[in-house]
Formats: structure tokens, sequence, C-alpha cells
């Protein structure tokens, strides 16, 4: 499963039926600088991951947004653990 974020649709060659597409959908406070800084449309709209583009036979493997878990991991916060 290939977790995407792309402003354009994913290309695929026939005879790849293994590989899955599912969002991007990671957030950290300076992903949307980050996105901008190589380019990258931080508007949720422009995320083309569902719609890819196949030449030759391919069974598409879309995963659907229910099935996505909210997991948040915090970033740059010092540990209670630390010394």
């Amino acid at each position: 499963m290939l977790h995407l974020c792309t402003p354009t649709p994913p290309l695929i060659l026939g005879g790849n039926d293994s590989i899955g597409f599912a969002p991007y959908h990671t957030f950290y406070g300076n992903l949307g600088e980050h996105m901008s800084q190589v380019g990258l449309s931080v508007a949720v709209d422009r995320n083309l991951w569902d719609r890819p583009q196949c030449v030759g036979e391919w069974a598409s493997l879309l995963l659907h947004s229910a099935k996505l878990i909210e997991m948040v991991i915090f970033l740059g916060v010092k540990s209670m653990f630390s010394n």
C-alpha cells in the first residue's frame, strides 16, 4: 500500500496488481511549510491519490477513507523520560 499526496494522478503499469493506494494521512506543525518549500500544494482538493491512471490491466486497490485510523504522534516535545 502506497500512501500518497500527489497533485497529479499516479501512473501505474499493468501487471502490478499488488500495488494499492491510500491517502498520505499524516500531519505535523510544519507540514504546510515543508510542502510549500518543495512546490507541493497544501490544498486538500489537489491530492489526487485516488485517481490512478493505468497503462494496461490493473485491479484497482484503493483504501477507503473509513478504514483510516487516526493516530497522534507528538514531535518536538521533550519527553518526561529525558534527562
